[in-house]
């Protein structure tokens, strides 16, 4: 796929494949991003009430 044939919103995969035959992608991606933090998870261990709490306003907003 050259870029004159190139679809007008490619795949990732599609992107993928025209910059591993060296085809230049630039026109796809606009430099704006967001900077995401990791994600850190901690295992905590509670009571069934205090669970129970927990979760009481989650429920009843859904």
């Amino acid at each position: 796929m050259t870029l004159r044939n190139a679809p007008e919103n490619p795949t990732s995969d599609q992107i993928a494949e025209m910059a591993s035959r060296c085809e230049d992608v630039s026109r796809y991606f606009t430099n704006k991003f967001t900077v995401v933090s990791p994600v850190r998870r901690v295992n905590v261990d509670l009571r069934h009430g205090a669970l129970r709490k927990l979760d009481s306003p989650t429920a009843k907003s859904e």
